[in-house]
């Protein structure tokens, strides 16, 4: 009799277990996870990888075919199918890292399965850098490259952060407005153009072509390009092209407002003179300030992909 009522106080003690997740439920948290990976610059292969991770977590086997524009998670052996729209237009490692670590966390056991959409979404809605760090990293990044180009002019330099800030401030200020992720690099490498134009009308500097170069190479979309290249070498031929593509189209317009900036003035792009070689531990400071900056300042926020 005491071993009875023993029991049932220990029954009413314990916590009711959760219910497990529907196979309808779990596709829909493994298609966001997906999506989100997807939209926000991770490699095609980690997203596969991290989704299918995540689904056998939830107790469902998936498959994740990614195409440019779409994502389609199909549960395996059963007749259903989830298609998300994603673009990989966007670059924000912070919602990356934080919905790795919610996938992570659900496949450790840390985080309970039923949580896992509404943490994914709170990921997924991470504010970006604030406009005085987006700025502030493309300014010292631009200036960074100066350096390594062979600049050590603090006027040219201060050219070069200045520009490259105005350009952040504008790609900034017109992602409030815009959805068109192309006119943004295009606006900025105008700004870079007309700066570096009349810092050589006005004589200011005698590296105007690295006032022009270097704000506009900040602007180049190296992780889509990188992503391009390893979706090619994993025979991902479509979706490889199509970021390639994506990227090229980005440079494209980059180069064409830059030099659209330069003629508006009517300024003449000289060729610049072989700079003297900087000192060994100045360049590596440089570089290392360049790489800490440059996917800060590549991409601004874009108000798409479920922002």
């Amino acid at each position: 009799m005491h071993g009875l009522l023993d029991r049932a106080t220990q029954l009413k003690r314990e916590k009711p277990r959760p219910e497990p997740m529907t196979c309808e439920a779990a596709l829909k948290a493994t298609a966001l996870a997906a999506t989100l990976l997807f939209a926000h610059g991770q490699t095609t292969e980690q997203t596969v990888a991290a989704a299918e991770r995540l689904g056998r977590a939830l107790g469902v086997t998936v498959k994740v075919l990614p195409y440019w524009g779409e994502l389609t998670v199909q549960l395996d052996g059963a007749p259903i199918s989830q298609i998300v729209p994603a673009k990989p237009l966007d670059v924000d490692m912070g919602r990356v890292l934080a919905v790795t670590t919610v996938i992570d966390q659900v496949c450790h056991g840390t985080l309970p399965a039923q949580t896992a959409p509404s943490a994914l979404e709170q990921a997924g809605r991470l504010p970006s850098a604030s406009t005085l760090r987006f700025t502030c990293f493309a300014a010292i990044g631009a200036a960074s490259l100066g350096i390594i180009f062979g600049t050590l002019d603090a006027t040219s330099l201060l050219l070069i952060a200045t520009s490259a800030a105005i350009g952040a401030l504008i790609r900034r200020w017109l992602s409030g407005f815009s959805n068109n992720p192309l006119i943004q690099p295009l606006c900025a490498a105008f700004i870079a153009g007309v700066v570096a134009a009349a810092a050589s009308r006005l004589q200011l500097s005698h590296a105007a072509p690295l006032v022009a170069f270097c704000p506009c190479m900040v602007l180049v979309p190296g992780p889509h390009i990188l992503n391009g290249a390893i979706d090619l070498a994993r025979t991902r031929i479509a979706l490889g092209s199509a970021r390639l593509a994506y990227a090229g189209v980005i440079v494209l317009l980059i180069c064409v407002g830059g030099l659209f900036g330069f003629t508006a003035v009517g300024a003449k792009l000289a060729i610049a003179e072989l700079s003297p070689p900087v000192p060994l531990v100045i360049d590596v400071i440089a570089a290392g300030c360049a790489v800490a900056s440059r996917p800060r300042s590549a991409c601004s926020r874009m108000p798409h992909a479920g922002r």
